[in-house]
């Protein structure tokens, strides 16, 4: 039924029928982080962060992979502060993640913490030092903490790296 109203566009009523099924299968982790990801797109953020708080201490094998889904949820409900913190589980989980710290700057960048957020991108860059995307959005974050010239050699290496970058 969640999956049906999905698809004529009623996410409040989905919401609900997803929400039943979570209640006869409270563990289904992938269930509820849908329900988190669905009250997230209509708007109620306090029932989301419940959800994904509950999802992240029932995680157990799957802490990285459940911590990034969480803190992309987060993200999309626009509470970036919430997912700077499920990024630093992933992390912890799975140290090596470059996916993870990207998103961690972008989180960052969102709540203008332009220098952490460099930090992250140049943690990254360590892991993958010929990601043309890392230092594009290192730039990004320079360039938005008024730091001209880092911004664009960070933007010039990106270019150097692929000249066909379309950012």
């Amino acid at each position: 039924m969640a999956k049906i109203c999905q698809t004529m566009g009623d996410m409040g009523a989905a919401a609900e029928h997803l929400r039943a099924a979570v209640n006869l299968s409270p563990k289904n982790l992938d269930r509820q982080l849908n329900l988190g990801q669905w009250l997230a797109q209509i708007g109620q953020k306090d029932e989301v962060d419940k959800i994904l708080q509950n999802v992240m201490q029932q995680a157990d094998r799957n802490l990285a992979s459940v911590a990034r889904q969480v803190g992309e949820t987060y993200l999309e409900a626009g509470l970036a502060s919430e997912a700077e913190k499920a990024f630093l589980k992933a992390m912890e989980a799975d140290p090596s993640d470059l996916h993870t710290y990207n998103r961690m700057g972008i989180a960052l960048r969102r709540q203008k913490k332009f220098a952490k957020a460099a930090e992250y991108y140049r943690k990254a860059l360590q892991i993958d030092p010929g990601n043309e995307n890392l230092y594009y959005n290192l730039g990004r974050s320079y360039y938005e903490a008024k730091e001209q010239d880092k911004a664009i050699a960070a933007i010039k290496k990106a270019v150097q790296l692929s000249p066909e970058f379309g950012e």
